[in-house]
């Protein structure tokens, strides 16, 4: 089953999400984070890391791919908002 990429599986038609693997600098923090409700993927295309909410059946991203995204323009920082 093909998963598309949040950010750039519209554009890029190759690039879906896969599960994190062990030599992803961000396997250890999604360990942290596993209780059987999430499930974290990286993408084949642009090699952002997300998170899938099982419970609340949302996407989240990761720490890194947050920043990268508020750096690039692409959201706003709502962490940063009063």
């Amino acid at each position: 089953m093909r998963i598309p990429c949040p950010i750039c599986g519209t554009e890029n038609m190759k690039a879906n999400l896969v599960s994190i693997k062990e030599d992803n600098k961000e396997y250890q923090m999604s360990l942290k984070t596993s209780d059987g409700t999430r499930k974290w993927y990286v993408c084949t295309g642009c090699n952002l890391v997300f998170c899938k909410d099982k419970i609340r059946n949302i996407w989240q991203y990761s720490p890194t791919t947050y920043t990268k995204l508020v750096s690039q323009g692409l959201i706003s920082d709502r962490l940063g908002e009063e």
